[in-house]
Parts: structure tokens; sequence; C-alpha cells
């Protein structure tokens, strides 16, 4: 038995009833192995624990992934824009423009 353990047994009433009581517990087969299932089961919750959590990471970078395509979208769409707009102005054609941009020719027109 640990050192300090022992000598909080000597010093406390009651308490080397107690020791014996789980040790006497502790062998009983069928007290270990239902603190095997137990211990099992919350080795199972820490798994599924474990695999939720990284389950949400995933959908946390799949989403901020996306996110960051959108934005680049949108920036590329504002470029396109802008280029057509200064296009427009320089005075080429919409025909050209919209072949050279691919903008269709109403997206172009709104520029005006």
């Amino acid at each position: 038995m640990d050192p300090e353990l022992e000598s909080f047994v000597r010093n406390n009433e009651g308490a080397e009833q107690f020791v014996n009581r789980l040790k006497d517990l502790a062998s009983d087969p069928e007290i270990r192995m239902a603190y095997m299932h137990w211990k099992l089961e919350r080795m199972s919750r820490a798994t599924e624990k474990r695999e939720i959590e990284e389950e949400i990471q995933q959908r946390e970078q799949k989403a901020e992934q996306k996110g960051e395509q959108k934005g680049e979208q949108k920036g590329e769409q504002k470029a396109k824009l802008a280029v057509a707009k200064n296009m427009l102005d320089k005075g080429l054609d919409i025909d050209m423009i919209a072949e050279i941009t691919n903008l269709t020719k109403k997206q172009i027109k709104a520029l005006r």
C-alpha cells in the first residue's frame, strides 16, 4: 500500500475497514467485470466524442474553403467588371468586350 494511504488509514477511524472493503470489492470478479464494462463504455464515448469533434472540424474547414472560393469568385467578377468598364470607356465594341471578359452583353451594358 502507498505510504501516504497507510498513514491515512492508521490515523483515521474506519478507514481501515473502508480500505479492506475496497480490496474485497476489487477482487470480486463480477465487480471487476462491471468496472471493465464501465471503463470500456467511457472509452467508447471518448472515441465517439473525438469522431464528432473531427467531423465538426472537417465541416468547418469545408465551409471556410467554400467561403474563400466564393470570395475569390466575387473578386474575379469585380475585376472583370472593372476591366469591361475601362474598355467601354475607351470605346471598345460590346461584342469584343464580352468575348474578352466572358461577361454577358447585359452585364456590360449595365456598366454604362
